[in-house]
């Protein structure tokens, strides 16, 4: 007769519902650990990118843009005064 009990609460799932709440708790605490480290970033993060919404783009990537034609220049410059020889041919 017991095995008919047992196959009855587990038809039923009484007999997992411990584990089953025990793992649902585990992971709601999870959730929530997770939940309150995102929102500290997030508050740590927020002025570092609101900084780069007052940086000029535009200017910024026309800057990196002209970086190699002025590298060329300054280097045909040390190079007309002896500073530094041979760079200038292969750019």
């Amino acid at each position: 007769m017991k095995i008919f009990k047992v196959a009855n609460q587990i038809q039923r799932g009484e007999t997992y519902a411990p584990a089953i709440a025990r793992g649902l708790d585990f992971l709601d605490s999870v959730n929530l650990k997770l939940l309150t480290s995102a929102q500290e970033v997030g508050s740590q993060l927020a002025p570092l990118f609101g900084a780069q919404t007052e940086i000029d783009w535009a200017e910024a990537t026309r800057r990196v843009d002209e970086l190699p034609a002025k590298f060329k220049e300054a280097i045909a410059a040390a190079a007309a005064k002896g500073w530094f020889f041979g760079g200038n041919d292969s750019l």
